[in-house]
């Protein structure tokens, strides 16, 4: 009997925070783990930033993107966005001021949370965080790249 190998259907992924930093995380996302990782929404409020990743994620190959741009969200609709785009992880590299409370309510809204360093920018934040994650049981990721 030949057992049928099971695919796991792709995460899916947003950006919150659209600047330079996130560069790494889309690229990644778009390239090589493209058969793992699905990008489905932008939460920034800056909309020129979100043009110049829309531009990129039209270029990429494949069929992950299908022409139409991501869904936008102001960082005030970051539940809502989690919410209507299924999302399973948050990427944060938004500026680090607004770490803390991307990560918290991202977890309290049902997300897992990817982080570029630093977590946050003071104790408070920290246990803000770590009080999330107590809470919800959701993962939290800190990436130093």
């Amino acid at each position: 009997m030949t057992e049928t190998p099971t695919t796991s259907p792709r995460r899916r992924y947003a950006v919150a925070g659209t600047g330079l930093r996130a560069g790494l995380y889309i690229r990644a996302i778009l390239g090589e783990h493209a058969d793992v990782a699905e990008l489905v929404a932008w939460c920034e409020p800056n909309p020129a930033r979100i043009d110049f990743y829309d531009e990129l994620v039209a270029k990429a190959s494949g069929d992950q993107h299908t022409g139409q741009p991501l869904p936008r969200y102001a960082p005030d609709r970051l539940e809502e966005m989690i919410r209507e785009q299924r999302v399973d992880v948050v990427i944060v590299t938004a500026p680090d001021h607004a770490h803390a409370d991307l990560v918290a309510r991202s977890l309290a809204a049902g997300a897992d949370v990817v982080v570029e360093k630093p977590l946050t920018i003071d104790a408070e934040g920290c246990r803000r965080i770590t009080s999330a994650v107590a809470e919800t049981g959701r993962d939290v990721v800190m990436t130093f790249n």
